[in-house]
């Protein structure tokens, strides 16, 4: 009887023994399934911050590439005389014709090393295709200035021409004093000035 009841606790104790080795290799897979996926996760979202990156950056090539599209070019520029029937001398103008529509802000940079804001004859707003006309100074007698500085802006909502935008992050708008989205600066040699006839009429008022 007590044989017995020894091979019974021992089969028991060895049930028990096998169990316990079993639940601890499947606790073990568990285990090692559990962080699989953890590392799974985490390379998923590696790979997606990743992805995010990329796009960003190819979002802001495409900005860039837009922006440098949507610049203005030197070759828009020319200046030309105009002679003054009133005094007799030559007004010297710098025209604007630009591919689309600009806000525009000029200044007439000296050789003292200040400025002084320039007189458009028609408007700060250049419509595509249409000539703007800048005041630059007049001949002979009077000293030009060194170069003429134009800072562009895409053009403001409900101003003549097409409408459209930069979404470079650079301003979209700003007055005389702010700094351009783009700008230009236009060396100023009146020896280069093409002729036109007619009359040049004053200067605008400032």
């Amino acid at each position: 009887m007590t044989t017995g009841l020894a091979i019974a606790a021992t089969l028991i104790s060895l049930a028990a023994l096998i169990v316990a080795i079993r639940t601890a290799s499947f606790n073990r897979r568990s285990a090692d399934a559990a962080e699989g996926s953890q590392h799974a996760a985490d390379r998923a979202a590696d790979a997606a911050k990743r992805s995010a990156e990329a796009a960003d950056l190819v979002a802001q090539i495409e900005l860039g590439r837009d922006h440098r599209d949507l610049a203005p070019q030197p070759e828009w520029v020319r200046f030309v005389k105009v002679q003054n029937q009133r005094t007799g001398r030559d007004n010297i103008f710098l025209t604007l014709t630009p591919a689309r529509t600009y806000l525009t802000h000029t200044d007439l940079l000296l050789d003292s090393g200040g400025r002084a804001p320039a007189s458009p004859v028609r408007s700060n707003v250049i419509p595509g295709g249409t000539e703007g006309r800048i005041y630059v100074g007049e001949l002979p007698g009077i000293k030009l200035p060194e170069e003429v500085e134009i800072r562009f802006f895409p053009p403001p909502q409900g101003s003549e021409g097409e409408p459209w935008t930069c979404a470079c992050g650079e301003p979209l708008i700003g007055d005389h004093h702010d700094r351009g989205h783009w700008v230009l600066r236009i060396k100023v040699d009146p020896g280069c000035a093409s002729t036109q006839s007619g009359e040049g009429g004053d200067p605008p008022s400032r």
